[in-house]
């Protein structure tokens, strides 16, 4: 059986799902969830749930952005916690956006951006694709 994730395909097989298929973009963060939990929780969740969708869709799962906006020391997180890694929101907004038009110009016309940070969310419906 064939992988879903595009990081371990090569370029011919990769190449012949984009005209018909699905891929999905998973994103994530890297930050603090209380004290029992990886700093890569949302993006570990995302990529496991994207994999799972794949599974039951026929799609394929584009390399999870490990990286998101800052998370909202009102939301319990924040750069007070170390190892928090987090972009600006305009960082987000291009990077997502230059990963998109690249998926369009291999023949994707159908992608799924799953988001597994809240924070992201404005940033990423932004991306001028």
């Amino acid at each position: 059986m064939s992988s879903k994730q595009i990081s371990k395909l090569a370029w011919r097989e990769y190449s012949s799902k984009t005209q018909d298929g699905i891929i999905i973009l998973p994103v994530g963060a890297t930050e603090q969830h209380s004290t029992h939990l990886p700093l890569g929780v949302d993006s570990i969740i995302t990529e496991n749930v994207a994999l799972k969708l794949a599974e039951e869709i026929d799609a394929l799962v584009a390399p999870p952005l490990y990286y998101g906006y800052k998370s909202q020391p009102s939301s319990g997180g924040g750069p007070l916690f170390p190892g928090t890694i987090d972009l600006n929101g305009a960082t987000l907004t291009n990077l997502a956006g230059d990963i998109l038009k690249e998926l369009m110009a291999d023949g994707w016309q159908r992608i799924l951006v799953l988001n597994g940070h809240f924070e992201n969310l404005a940033f990423l419906i932004s991306c001028n694709c």
